[in-house]
């Protein structure tokens, strides 16, 4: 007998915020000594930033797989998150960037543009109106019915754009708004059209 399960979308969980340098440092640090960090109303103090932001990190520690929710227990690191927290807290590998960006890639029930974009969008040269319009045709499609906010689609493409295309040797170096990923090199913006990029593999440590 056919059962129906009700197809599961995440869109803007992000509060709008990218995820910005030394976010990250922040979360694995505390979060390995304070599970409870993100309940309650300590966690602007515990973390340095705004109340929405950590709304934010949180969204994208779950997003890159680095947490497990754990109800009233508050959050604990996954495996992954332990190992990172203990080998690379500070993100500077590229390979740890490009762990979790596979984990994201993949991570379609947390972060549904980002699934749909690197896996269901092959075209290149696009215009951020050209992407919006093949995300909300594939998610349209994956929903199956289902109702969501075509405004937070934008904003979610908004946000991944601008997560990993912006240059940090091109922006201000103390700008901390840009994004860890984009050294990655994966989205490259010219003139407003954007193309995906195969990473740079000489940027990856042997081992």
């Amino acid at each position: 007998m056919a059962t129906n399960t009700k197809i599961k979308i995440r869109l803007q969980g992000h509060e709008k915020f990218a995820l910005r340098d030394g976010w990250l440092t922040k979360g694995l640090s505390i979060i390995d000594k304070r599970p409870d960090a993100f309940l309650g109303s300590e966690g602007p103090d515990l973390f340095g930033i705004g109340n929405n932001m950590v709304k934010s990190l949180r969204y994208w520690m779950r997003a890159f797989g680095l947490i497990i929710e754990g109800g009233s227990a508050g959050v604990s690191l996954s495996p992954i998150g332990k190992l990172i927290a203990k080998y690379d807290p500070y993100i500077e590998n590229p390979y740890t960037l490009w762990l979790m960006h596979s984990y994201i890639a993949k991570n379609k029930e947390e972060a549904t543009a980002w699934y749909m974009y690197f896996n269901r969008c092959d075209a290149n040269d696009l215009e951020k109106s050209q992407i919006y319009s093949i995300l909300l045709r594939e998610i349209t499609q994956y929903a199956s019915g289902q109702k969501f906010s075509e405004k937070s689609l934008s904003n979610d493409i908004d946000v991944l754009l601008n997560m990993y295309s912006k240059n940090k040797i091109k922006s201000d170096p103390e700008e901390k708004n840009i994004s860890p990923f984009s050294q990655l090199a994966l989205i490259k913006n010219v003139d407003g059209k954007y193309t995906k990029k195969h990473p740079d593999r000489r940027i990856f440590s042997e081992f």
